[in-house]
């Protein structure tokens, strides 16, 4: 992990990849778990989109969920969404209004991605996509933006096979 193209120590990359986006994390779960009170689920085919998004990602009890949470969901969608960031950023780096503009465009796409689960989802994978695209152009790595978004869902999850 190189920031600001700098190489960096164990010690730096253990605070870029544990303990920041652990901070990151627990403060996005906050954040969400006062959006579902705010924006309540109320439409069936949302509740059945969150309920059957559980069941897959809990079927197996805990390893199962932390499977899920990094395979199925941490790694596939930063790669998905945040590495067209970080090529732009490396092809044009002095370009700042077009790394913006593909920031933006890749944070709203992650949030419509999550729109089957209700509008507190929305806002939620909002926030953390503006959070995620961040972490990953400030460090030039997509690592601190997958340890997040793991450490979220992980969080979430584990909450899940615990009910």
């Amino acid at each position: 992990m190189r920031i600001r193209n700098q190489p960096v120590s164990r010690r730096t990359q253990l605070l870029w990849l544990v303990a920041i986006p652990g901070t990151l994390a627990l403060l996005h779960l906050l954040l969400a778990t006062q959006l579902v009170t705010a924006f309540p689920v109320i439409d069936p085919a949302e509740d059945a989109a969150n309920d059957a998004r559980e069941i897959l990602g809990t079927k197996y009890g805990l390893y199962s969920a932390l499977t899920y949470a990094f395979f199925g969901s941490a790694l596939v969608e930063e790669i998905a969404f945040r590495n067209v960031v970080l090529l732009v950023q490396r092809w044009r780096p002095h370009a700042t209004l077009l790394i913006a503009i593909i920031a933006t465009a890749s944070t709203a796409l992650f949030a419509v991605s999550h729109l089957n689960y209700g509008t507190a989802n929305v806002v939620s994978g909002f926030v953390g996509g503006a959070v995620y695209v961040g972490l990953a152009l400030y460090t030039r790595s997509l690592w601190p933006a997958i340890m997040t978004h793991f450490i979220y869902n992980t969080v979430i999850m584990v909450g899940w096979v615990a009910m």
